[in-house]
């Protein structure tokens, strides 16, 4: 499933990239007070660009860092807590629906739930919204012409993209 949320993040780069650059563009605005506020009026502005952008760009990649750990450990706990975590569904795949069956459900919907879907070169994501996922990795499936029998599935069905 991690190699699911590495692939999310992967087909979400232009979030990632707004988060990056709002982080940086808060730490522009705290820095520039700070800078204001202690700097003497001889500086130059290189100067103050200088101890505005190197603290601003640090801080961003040390917030965008831990970000990225708090939703890979929220991610972690939310799985393990569920009554599904150790038990491996299946899947059945035809042209009008998608059925799933695991030891504590049994779901059958249409294709429609899903908003859209992403083939990797190690699995697909199915997205039934915006930010929640299904990982299907490519080792679930027999052989190599029913995964390319699926993707086909897929780019019929659903808005699908590809990564990798």
């Amino acid at each position: 499933m991690l190699i699911g949320l590495r692939w999310y993040y992967r087909a979400n780069r232009i979030r990632q990239l707004f988060l990056l650059l709002l982080f940086f563009g808060a730490g522009v605005i705290l820095f520039y007070a700070v800078q204001m506020s202690v700097a003497p009026a001889h500086d130059t502005l290189f100067h103050r660009l200088l101890y505005i952008v190197i603290p601003s760009s640090v801080l961003a990649v040390i917030l965008y860092w831990l970000k990225s750990l708090i939703e890979r450990r929220q991610f972690l706990v939310g799985i393990k807590s569920s009554p599904l975590f150790d038990s491996t569904p299946e899947y059945y795949f035809d042209d009008d629906v998608v059925k799933m069956t695991s030891d504590h459900s049994k779901t059958e919907s249409s294709w429609a739930i899903y908003m859209k879907t992403v083939s990797t070169p190690e699995g697909a994501l199915m997205f039934h919204q915006k930010r929640l996922f299904g990982w299907l990795p490519k080792t679930a499936f027999t052989s190599e012409a029913d995964y390319n029998r699926f993707l086909d599935l897929l780019a019929a069905k659903t808005k699908h993209s590809k990564l990798g």
